[in-house]
């Protein structure tokens, strides 16, 4: 079982290495690209409703059929759900390791530098297959 000082020294030494910063940086992008989709995806939804109701009024359906157009085109062209996942998975690659690290006197430093380099592997290879 680790002491309290144990347990805070560790959790320097994750400070050091930057581990944290990392799975910040990570979320960060899980967050933007979830929400980024939401958003387009919603503003899709509604100009693609609004477009169907208002068929008599050209200007407006000129305008929220465009706007349908371009923001479904942004969600298919920026493929951010799946940007979203790859992200939150590598988060939780990091975010095992780091914890593994702090709870677990047997997980080395160098093994979270292992499931880092494994999520950036991830990352890498989920952002060029998409």
């Amino acid at each position: 079982m680790l002491t309290v000082e144990q347990i805070k020294a560790r959790k320097a030494a994750l400070e050091e290495a930057e581990m944290y910063k990392i799975k910040k940086i990570w979320h960060r992008v899980h967050l933007r690209s979830e929400n980024l989709n939401n958003l387009f995806g919603a503003i899709g939804i509604v100009c693609g409703t609004l477009s169907s109701q208002l068929s008599e009024h050209e200007d407006i359906l000129l305008f929220t059929g465009l706007a349908a157009a371009i923001s479904t085109a942004l969600v298919a062209f920026f493929n951010l759900r799946s940007r979203s996942v790859t992200f939150i998975n590598a988060w939780r690659i990091l975010d095992e390791a780091t914890t593994s690290f702090i709870t677990d006197e047997n997980t080395t430093l160098d093994k979270v530098g292992e499931a880092k380099n494994r999520a950036e592997d991830y990352i890498r290879d989920s952002l060029h297959k998409g």
